[in-house]
Protein backbone atom coordinates (compact mmCIF):
# COMPACT_ATOMS: atom_id res chain seq x y z
CA UNK A 1 0.00 0.00 0.00
CA UNK A 2 1.59 3.30 -1.05
CA UNK A 3 1.55 7.01 0.85
CA UNK A 4 -1.10 8.36 -1.14
CA UNK A 5 -3.25 5.26 -0.56
CA UNK A 6 -2.68 5.44 3.47
CA UNK A 7 -3.74 8.91 2.80
CA UNK A 8 -7.21 8.27 1.01
CA UNK A 9 -7.88 5.31 3.78
CA UNK A 10 -7.54 7.84 6.55
CA UNK A 11 -9.22 10.78 4.83
CA UNK A 12 -12.29 8.40 4.25
CA UNK A 13 -12.10 6.97 7.81
CA UNK A 14 -11.77 10.55 9.20
CA UNK A 15 -14.19 12.66 6.83
CA UNK A 16 -16.65 9.98 5.63
CA UNK A 17 -16.24 9.85 2.13
CA UNK A 18 -18.15 7.42 -0.09
CA UNK A 19 -16.01 4.44 -0.45
CA UNK A 20 -15.45 4.00 -4.61
CA UNK A 21 -15.22 8.02 -4.75
CA UNK A 22 -11.87 10.23 -5.96
CA UNK A 23 -10.35 12.84 -3.74
CA UNK A 24 -8.71 14.11 -6.23
CA UNK A 25 -12.14 14.60 -8.01
CA UNK A 26 -13.98 15.67 -4.68
CA UNK A 27 -12.03 19.09 -3.47
CA UNK A 28 -11.14 19.15 0.12
CA UNK A 29 -13.16 20.68 3.14
CA UNK A 30 -10.59 22.66 5.87
CA UNK A 31 -10.46 25.48 8.00
CA UNK A 32 -7.65 27.74 6.65
CA UNK A 33 -6.63 31.68 7.16
CA UNK A 34 -6.90 33.85 4.14
CA UNK A 35 -3.44 33.92 3.13
CA UNK A 36 -2.54 30.45 3.34
CA UNK A 37 -5.63 29.48 1.69
CA UNK A 38 -4.54 31.84 -1.34
CA UNK A 39 -0.97 30.43 -1.28
CA UNK A 40 -2.04 26.91 -1.42
CA UNK A 41 -4.41 27.81 -4.41
CA UNK A 42 -1.45 29.33 -6.56
CA UNK A 43 0.97 26.63 -5.66
CA UNK A 44 -2.20 24.70 -6.93
CA UNK A 45 -2.07 26.61 -10.35
CA UNK A 46 1.92 26.53 -10.30
CA UNK A 47 2.31 30.07 -10.13
CA UNK A 48 5.50 31.50 -9.54
CA UNK A 49 5.77 33.86 -7.06
CA UNK A 50 7.39 36.81 -7.23
CA UNK A 51 9.07 37.17 -3.45
CA UNK A 52 13.05 37.65 -4.01
CA UNK A 53 13.10 41.08 -5.37
CA UNK A 54 14.40 43.91 -3.85
CA UNK A 55 10.94 45.57 -2.33
CA UNK A 56 7.08 45.99 -3.71
CA UNK A 57 8.41 47.26 -6.45
CA UNK A 58 11.19 44.78 -7.60
CA UNK A 59 8.25 42.37 -6.87
CA UNK A 60 5.94 43.94 -9.66
CA UNK A 61 8.78 44.19 -12.08
CA UNK A 62 9.20 40.77 -11.16
CA UNK A 63 5.82 39.74 -11.77
CA UNK A 64 5.60 41.71 -15.01
CA UNK A 65 8.65 39.82 -16.26
CA UNK A 66 7.28 36.92 -15.57
CA UNK A 67 3.77 37.46 -16.77
CA UNK A 68 5.27 38.44 -20.17
CA UNK A 69 7.42 35.54 -20.55
CA UNK A 70 4.38 33.17 -20.40
CA UNK A 71 4.49 32.04 -16.95
CA UNK A 72 1.48 32.38 -14.22
CA UNK A 73 2.61 34.69 -12.30
CA UNK A 74 1.32 35.84 -8.58
CA UNK A 75 2.52 37.96 -5.44
CA UNK A 76 1.57 38.92 -2.20
CA UNK A 77 1.42 42.20 -1.09
CA UNK A 78 0.06 44.97 1.62
CA UNK A 79 -1.75 48.04 0.73
CA UNK A 80 0.98 51.10 1.94
CA UNK A 81 3.18 48.15 -1.00
CA UNK A 82 0.62 48.86 -3.75
CA UNK A 83 0.96 52.66 -3.15
CA UNK A 84 4.81 52.60 -3.15
CA UNK A 85 4.18 50.99 -6.84
CA UNK A 86 1.36 52.77 -8.48
CA UNK A 87 3.52 53.28 -11.70
CA UNK A 88 4.84 49.98 -12.14
CA UNK A 89 1.17 48.54 -11.93
CA UNK A 90 -0.03 51.26 -14.28
CA UNK A 91 3.22 50.33 -16.45
CA UNK A 92 1.91 46.34 -16.24
CA UNK A 93 -1.69 46.86 -17.34
CA UNK A 94 -0.30 48.74 -19.91
CA UNK A 95 1.84 45.82 -21.04
CA UNK A 96 -1.13 43.54 -21.02
CA UNK A 97 0.64 41.30 -18.48
CA UNK A 98 -1.80 38.39 -17.24
CA UNK A 99 -0.51 38.27 -13.12
CA UNK A 100 -2.50 37.94 -10.05
CA UNK A 101 -1.54 40.28 -7.20
CA UNK A 102 -2.89 39.43 -3.77
CA UNK A 103 -3.43 42.63 -1.49
CA UNK A 104 -3.58 42.69 2.06
CA UNK A 105 -5.71 46.04 2.88
CA UNK A 106 -3.59 46.86 6.36
CA UNK A 107 -4.13 50.66 7.42
CA UNK A 108 -1.55 53.24 5.91
CA UNK A 109 1.10 54.84 7.63
CA UNK A 110 -0.91 57.90 8.06
CA UNK A 111 -3.07 56.45 10.58
CA UNK A 112 -0.10 56.49 13.08
CA UNK A 113 -0.43 52.97 15.03
CA UNK A 114 -4.18 52.04 13.92
CA UNK A 115 -4.93 48.42 14.07
CA UNK A 116 -7.20 47.19 10.90
CA UNK A 117 -7.61 47.34 7.82
CA UNK A 118 -7.58 50.60 5.63
CA UNK A 119 -8.69 50.42 2.17
CA UNK A 120 -7.64 53.89 1.47
CA UNK A 121 -4.01 52.37 0.11
CA UNK A 122 -6.12 49.66 -2.15
CA UNK A 123 -7.93 52.75 -3.53
CA UNK A 124 -5.66 53.86 -5.06
CA UNK A 125 -5.42 51.06 -7.70
CA UNK A 126 -9.08 51.91 -8.97
CA UNK A 127 -7.39 53.95 -11.58
CA UNK A 128 -4.28 51.58 -12.16
CA UNK A 129 -6.11 49.52 -15.48
CA UNK A 130 -5.98 46.23 -13.48
CA UNK A 131 -9.27 44.90 -12.04
CA UNK A 132 -10.03 44.37 -8.68
CA UNK A 133 -12.07 41.77 -6.54
CA UNK A 134 -12.89 42.27 -3.04
CA UNK A 135 -13.17 39.00 -0.46
CA UNK A 136 -14.68 38.86 2.47
CA UNK A 137 -14.48 35.65 3.93
CA UNK A 138 -11.03 32.72 2.99
CA UNK A 139 -13.87 31.31 0.37
CA UNK A 140 -14.45 34.33 -1.21
CA UNK A 141 -10.68 34.90 -1.49
CA UNK A 142 -9.90 31.16 -2.61
CA UNK A 143 -12.61 31.68 -5.51
CA UNK A 144 -11.42 34.82 -5.96
CA UNK A 145 -7.89 33.70 -6.80
CA UNK A 146 -8.73 31.05 -9.19
CA UNK A 147 -11.55 33.64 -10.98
CA UNK A 148 -8.98 36.17 -10.96
CA UNK A 149 -6.36 33.84 -12.43
CA UNK A 150 -9.54 33.04 -15.80
CA UNK A 151 -9.89 36.38 -16.46
CA UNK A 152 -6.07 37.73 -16.14
CA UNK A 153 -5.56 35.44 -18.74
CA UNK A 154 -8.45 35.38 -20.72
CA UNK A 155 -7.84 39.13 -21.11
CA UNK A 156 -4.39 40.15 -20.55
CA UNK A 157 -5.35 42.56 -18.05
CA UNK A 158 -3.41 42.29 -14.65
CA UNK A 159 -5.88 41.49 -11.37
CA UNK A 160 -5.61 42.28 -7.63
CA UNK A 161 -7.36 40.13 -5.54
CA UNK A 162 -7.93 41.82 -1.98
CA UNK A 163 -8.71 40.60 1.48
CA UNK A 164 -8.55 42.54 4.85
CA UNK A 165 -5.87 41.89 7.40
CA UNK A 166 -7.64 40.83 10.82
CA UNK A 167 -10.99 39.57 9.35
CA UNK A 168 -9.87 37.55 6.69
CA UNK A 169 -5.77 37.41 5.43
CA UNK A 170 -4.94 36.03 9.66
CA UNK A 171 -8.78 34.49 10.58
CA UNK A 172 -9.08 30.66 10.08
CA UNK A 173 -12.46 29.89 9.02
CA UNK A 174 -14.18 26.88 7.33
CA UNK A 175 -13.04 26.80 3.28
CA UNK A 176 -13.73 24.20 0.51
CA UNK A 177 -10.33 23.62 -1.44
CA UNK A 178 -11.03 22.62 -5.06
CA UNK A 179 -9.82 19.49 -6.55
CA UNK A 180 -6.62 19.62 -9.50
CA UNK A 181 -9.12 17.88 -12.00
CA UNK A 182 -11.73 21.24 -11.23
CA UNK A 183 -8.78 23.44 -11.30
CA UNK A 184 -7.94 21.77 -15.18
CA UNK A 185 -11.20 22.10 -16.24
CA UNK A 186 -11.80 26.31 -14.93
CA UNK A 187 -8.28 27.38 -15.13
CA UNK A 188 -6.74 24.95 -17.60
CA UNK A 189 -2.82 24.04 -18.53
Amino acid sequence: MTLRDLAIKWYRKAFGAPAGTDIREEGLDTVMDGESAVAFCESAMESVVAEVAEGPRGIIASMTGLALAGRRASAFLSGPDLAAAQDLLLSAAGKHAPFVLHATARSGTAHGTATGSGHDTIHLCADSGCFMLFATSVQQAVDFTFIARRVAEGTLVPGIVVIDAEQTATAPQDVRLPSPAQLDLFIGA
